[in-house]
């Protein structure tokens, strides 16, 4: 695939540049072949190019797939809506990429009447030739603020192509010091054309899988958590139909952006532990499933260095590992556990304390360690002297019951470290 580099904003692309590469290669392979005798002379070479130039051109939709720097394949007047952003709302005329006006939520006596006039570039995605990446760029003395839009094109017709959004992102970085000031980033706008009386929003599907392939290029949680329950109700793309891929990498991202999310490494030690299953239990669906047990038990690790004074997420950890220990990996029960205490140990709030001894309770009695389980239901009933729960397992069976010299307090129970 021929890929070129991307055009600057003062670019402009010439017609004999911006021809189909099946038109390059005859451009320089016409007239090459020498001419037989006796036989009438080729018109020359140039006027052929120019005639299949004009064909190709014919199309809107393919001139703007060729012309990386200012056509969309539409012309007139557009308007770009977003409420999340403080630019809100965008006219723009096509195909001359003339910011005809705007309208935005700054904050009073933040415009000043004389501000710079906004830079309007365009070029094509590289890996993409159905994308655009419309930006603005405005640069005062203070501030350098930027909104970019990723747009679709997708054909209507042989002769006319619809602009339907992906995303858009808006930057203020402080010119001084280099500081980023804000960034809003949405998949919530709409692309209006006023002439065509229709309005286009975002296509979820398409973009899921830019977000999949941009990552990097996404700082919202929110945007993630769309596409992670996109893909969770969805064939992974780019893995196994059975298999959470693409969503394990949307969350891994969520993690990079905010590394004290205390769901986001449970979440995501479920889903990969969730795929070892899967592939344990039929490996003709799943491939790559091989060695995620492992993972999620990492990934707990590392959550726990995130977040070591955190009740709430060893809690979390405990009990999203407990089912993988309790039904197909029995040695990461004392692992399990030892979370469970690392809660127990952290925990001020009286209800996650009454959960968690009501946990160990039943984790012990579920292992047949009867003495242990009589513990932690007794520790339960020191905190919440009515609790049913705790009552119901200590009154069960003359084998508790016979157990009350063993006393109230609750004694630790011992693991290997890690």
């Amino acid at each position: 695939m021929r890929h070129e580099r991307p055009l600057l904003g003062s670019e402009r692309v010439e017609s004999a540049t911006c021809c189909p590469a099946d038109v390059r290669d005859q451009r320089f392979t016409v007239g090459r072949r020498s001419q037989p005798t006796g036989q009438i002379p080729r018109r020359p070479r140039t006027r052929w190019l120019c005639l299949l130039i004009a064909l190709w051109c014919s199309s809107p939709l393919s001139f703007g797939l060729e012309h990386h720097d200012t056509d969309f394949g539409r012309s007139g007047q557009f308007e770009l809506h977003a409420k999340a952003l403080r630019m809100q709302r965008v006219r723009l005329h096509l195909p001359d990429m003339k910011l005809v006006d705007y309208t935005g939520k700054e904050e009073p006596g933040k415009e000043e009447p004389d501000s710079p006039e906004w830079q309007v570039t365009l070029r094509q995605e590289p890996e993409d030739p159905s994308l655009r990446r419309l930006r603005l760029e405005q640069t005062t003395d203070v501030v350098r603020r930027r909104v970019e839009y990723v747009i679709g094109l997708e054909q209507e017709d042989s002769t006319s192509a619809a602009l339907t959004p992906v995303i858009a992102t808006e930057t203020a970085v402080d010119i001084d010091s280099g500081v980023l000031l804000y960034r809003s980033q949405t998949i919530e706008w709409t692309i209006e054309d006023p002439l065509q009386e229709t309005t286009n929003s975002v296509n979820l599907g398409r973009t899921a899988l830019w977000v999949l392939d941009h990552l990097q290029q996404v700082y919202s949680t929110e945007i993630l958590d769309v596409c992670t329950d996109y893909f969770g109700h969805h064939s992974d793309p780019r893995g196994s139909p059975y298999g959470f891929g693409s969503s394990v990498a949307c969350i891994n991202r969520r993690i990079e952006i905010d590394p004290q999310d205390i769901e986001a490494y449970t979440l995501n030690a479920w889903l990969l532990w969730s795929d070892w299953v899967t592939w344990k239990l039929h490996p003709n669906r799943i491939s790559d499933g091989e060695g995620k047990a492992e993972e999620a038990v990492r990934l707990i690790k590392k959550g726990r260095a995130a977040n070591p004074d955190s009740a709430a997420y060893h809690f979390d950890a405990a009990l999203t590992l407990e089912p993988l220990a309790h039904h197909h990996r029995p040695e990461l029960m004392p692992f399990v556990i030892r979370y469970y205490l690392y809660a127990e140990d952290l925990a001020t709030e009286t209800a996650l304390r009454i959960r968690i001894r009501l946990n160990l309770g039943h984790r012990f009695r579920q292992e047949g360690k009867t003495e242990e389980a009589i513990r932690w239901y007794r520790a339960v009933l020191e905190i919440d002297p009515e609790n049913r729960v705790a009552h119901r397992y200590l009154d069960k069976g003359s084998a508790i019951n016979k157990l009350d010299n063993l006393g109230s307090k609750c004694a630790p129970y011992l693991v290997a470290p890690d």
